[in-house]
């Protein structure tokens, strides 16, 4: 799906219909898990990367801190072989990552550090469930500028965070834990491509 950072406008500009169709077209022209590949061994795309599964018997606490991870539901050890896994399927396949940029939370740093070895915290890409209506307004806006940040020399940036975040920002709840978001950058604007699934990683190419 496409969106401008101030998307608001396209209402003053286009009829409603004209939405409808920009959307439905967005979606037909998504790329298969198989087809991203190749893109992003060219570099120059944003990939959105759900944190790697949970434990679901953990919930984070009311009081829960970024610096104590015990308030936090974590990674399983289903997630943490994912989150090491999927970095290694990507240097197999030869996807260049510059920078790896990461909510605050434990599950999203683990899942960054273990895939890549090195981490950028954005605390505006906390848990947005979990701020103010202000505060949302403003991590959405910040998440839509890294979605069309143009990464440079052959290279792609990876994005660590969660579900509702990625809803208001383009309108695309990831699924599962530890699926990944293809955004390409197009100045003013992003194209969502298409997603790869944790299981799919062994089959590509």
């Amino acid at each position: 799906m496409r969106y401008r950072y101030h998307y608001s406008q396209l209402y003053t500009l286009f009829p409603f219909f004209m939405l409808i169709i920009l959307c439905s077209s967005a979606e037909a022209e998504e790329f298969s898990s198989k087809q991203l590949i190749p893109l992003l061994q060219q570099g120059g795309y944003v990939l959105y990367w759900r944190h790697a599964a949970t434990d679901q018997k953990q919930k984070d606490a009311v009081d829960m801190s970024l610096d104590d991870c015990s308030t936090q539901r974590n990674l399983s050890e289903l997630g943490r072989h994912q989150a090491v896994n999927i970095g290694k399927q990507l240097t197999r396949l030869k996807v260049d990552v510059d920078r790896v940029i990461s909510s605050p939370y434990c599950r999203c740093k683990e899942t960054a550090i273990l895939a890549f070895d090195r981490v950028e915290l954005d605390t505006d890409l906390y848990f947005s469930i979990d701020v103010s209506k202000d505060k949302r307004g403003k991590q959405t806006e910040k998440l839509r500028f890294l979605l069309g940040n143009l990464p440079g020399n052959g290279k792609n940036h990876v994005i660590v965070s969660h579900t509702a975040n990625l809803k208001e920002a383009a309108d695309v709840w990831p699924k599962p834990e530890a699926v990944i978001h293809v955004f390409k950058p197009e100045s003013d604007h992003f194209t969502h491509l298409g997603k790869i699934l944790p299981d799919e990683w062994i089959n590509l190419n």
